[in-house]
């Protein structure tokens, strides 16, 4: 089973340092703790890749 489905409204981290921003996003494709996948910034429209983890959140960028 995925930990997330496609086209799902899903929580995107990004953390540089100290400061970590989040984003509502829509996943493009269903995806299993670790994976990456896409997802698709409901603000921006952007499309951008990132790690499922383990709590359904996207974790994206430098760690």
């Amino acid at each position: 089973a995925w930990l997330v489905e496609q086209g799902a409204s899903v929580q995107v981290y990004f953390t540089a340092g100290a400061l970590t921003i989040s984003a509502t996003a829509v996943t493009l494709q269903p995806g299993a703790a670790g994976d990456l996948v896409k997802v698709r910034n409901v603000d921006s429209g952007k499309i951008i890749s990132g790690t499922v983890m383990a709590d359904g959140s996207i974790r994206v960028g430098a760690s």
